[in-house]
């Protein structure tokens, strides 16, 4: 009985481009994120796709209110308690990051421009303090659409300098255009959360070449 030939996965990826990538996001959107992002990097590929990565206050008049793409939300339930603002004195690498202070229950708001349906991303941050997590709601012609289930976006254990790093890969829903990547605290008075290197980039590679 003749056998069937054997079709190798560089075969597949020739007659289905696209075909590797999506496996391996499907394995693992935290693996893939975190290998496709140091691809980018080693690359010199990544490019953020949102303004102020770097969370850096606005330098007009000292403010340190919050401006596009972050803003904020405090839980009513809970007496909208707290403060969310840049800290100009504290940050992973720079000196500057997003910082909230004794907020009951709330979150930042980094909100995406618009996004293509179907197309992979990757979405991260850094945290330090007391810090419940971060998560990915989705968006169409700029209004919240939460009868789309959320992306949770996983977080490492603290590095030696306490921050911990929130890393994920999404994939847009065909009915969304847009998300919010929400930085959520939940707080008692006096303490302290901070966020820096809150990004969000295409997942594809820029030149179109093959992943090493």
């Amino acid at each position: 009985m003749p056998q069937r030939k054997s079709i190798s996965l560089e075969t597949w990826e020739k007659k289905l481009p696209g075909m590797l990538e999506s496996m391996s996001f499907c394995k693992s959107p935290h693996d893939f994120a975190t290998e496709r992002l140091a691809l980018l990097k080693r690359t010199g590929r990544y490019a953020p796709l949102n303004a102020n990565a770097e969370c850096r206050a606005e330098p007009k008049d000292g403010s340190v209110c919050l401006a596009k793409p972050y803003s904020s939300w405090l839980d009513p339930k809970t007496g909208a308690t707290g403060s969310f603002a840049f800290d100009p004195a504290v940050g992973e690498d720079d000196g500057s990051s997003l910082v909230a202070r004794g907020v009951s229950s709330g979150c930042f708001i980094m909100s995406s421009d618009a996004v293509v349906p179907g197309k992979i991303y990757l979405v991260g941050f850094s945290a330090k303090g007391d810090i419940v997590g971060g998560g990915v709601e989705w968006k169409r012609d700029g209004k919240w659409d939460f009868s789309i289930p959320g992306v949770s976006v996983p977080m490492s254990a603290p590095d030696a300098n306490g921050w911990r790093h929130g890393l994920v890969a999404i994939q847009i829903p065909e009915n969304a255009n847009g998300f919010g990547l929400q930085l959520r605290v939940m707080q008692a008075p006096g303490e302290r959360s901070w966020f820096d290197n809150v990004f969000y980039c295409r997942a594809d590679l820029a030149t179109g070449g093959d992943s090493e």
